[in-house]
């Protein structure tokens, strides 16, 4: 393992303390995925960055690698916390539910430059749209697809039938009627036409203008949770 200083930008998923004066600092990374260091909280005080060095915000952090999966911060400052998240409960809940999915899904050391940049767009775009939740369940559906967990537009995975009234997905693997499993989710045309949209689309104004009811949402819960489950085995 070396020992040399790293360099990299990331979003702080979670901080949790560490003995009597430090912190374990989880990051989002570009460049090595989910990333853990220990941070002096001391130091932290000192440099008035303690409400800086808080869950979403984004950080440049210099570590040094170790034995274990646990890393030594040299420095972390903060490049933005993203205030006009804050200023709204429902941003802040829809911006917290992606980090939360990056942080089931993500492992450490795997570079993750494509989700990176896309958590940061959505991100940013949150306060601009209408349905923040929109944007959350979008960002399930097009991590499943950045990771090769699930393929889009959904065909049928034994006979390659193109899946646009009716499907069957069964731990994020996709049927028609004629192959579907015992105990698959079953999606309509009207959702099978969202989960498309959701996960394909790229331009912000045509994906924020989107609404999901609350069920929806949660069957795309179901299905991430399906796809992670998995990825894990």
């Amino acid at each position: 393992m070396s020992n040399s200083l790293q360099v990299t930008e990331g979003i702080i998923s979670r901080v949790i303390p560490f003995r009597e004066n430090d912190q374990i600092i989880t990051i989002f990374s570009p460049d090595a995925g989910l990333i853990k260091v220990i941070y002096k909280k001391k130091r932290n005080l000192k440099a008035g960055l303690e409400r800086l060095c808080a869950p979403l915000s984004r950080v440049e952090v210099v570590y040094s690698e170790r034995q274990g999966e646990i890393f030594n911060c040299s420095e972390m400052t903060c490049i933005e916390t993203f205030p006009n998240l804050r200023k709204d409960l429902l941003f802040l809940e829809a911006a917290c539910d992606m980090l939360q999915v990056v942080s089931l899904s993500q492992m450490p050391g795997k570079e993750a430059k494509q989700l990176y940049a896309l958590l940061l767009f959505f991100l940013k775009k949150i306060p601009q749209s209408l349905y923040p939740w929109t944007l959350a369940a979008s960002f399930r559906l097009k991590l499943l697809k950045h990771d090769g967990l699930m393929y889009f537009p959904m065909t049928c995975l034994e006979c390659g039938l193109f899946l646009e009234e009716e499907a069957y997905t069964q731990e994020c693997e996709c049927f028609c009627s004629l192959h579907k499993p015992e105990n698959g989710l079953v999606w309509n045309q009207e959702e099978l036409l969202h989960l498309n949209q959701l996960a394909l689309l790229q331009n912000f104004s045509e994906l924020s203008s989107i609404q999901l009811d609350e069920q929806l949402f949660n069957r795309i819960r179901a299905l991430f949770a399906a796809g992670i489950e998995l990825e894990r085995l």
